[in-house]
């Protein structure tokens, strides 16, 4: 059993809808479209975040102090989505 005491990010969390169905892809047979997609995101505006989430998925980067955490910290994608 994990525990995390940590604080809640401020911006808020990507995190999956539980009991939604999951569609398997492989990325890597998609890569030139979401690397597109990653250059047309503004980083800077949460629904183009959601937009590319809902798309393809959390990046699963995680939440500060909680890499493993199963939600991704909206303000750590953002800056991970602009280094790209």
């Amino acid at each position: 059993m994990k525990v995390f005491r940590i604080g809640w990010p401020s911006a808020g969390v990507f995190a999956p809808i539980e009991g939604s169905p999951q569609e398997l892809y492989t990325p890597m047979k998609v890569a030139a479209d979401i690397l597109l997609d990653v250059q047309r995101t503004r980083p800077e505006e949460t629904r183009a975040l959601l937009r590319f989430v809902d798309r393809w998925g959390v990046l699963g980067v995680g939440i500060p102090g909680a890499p493993d955490f199963g939600a991704d910290d909206v303000g750590l994608m953002s800056e991970w989505l602009s280094r790209l």
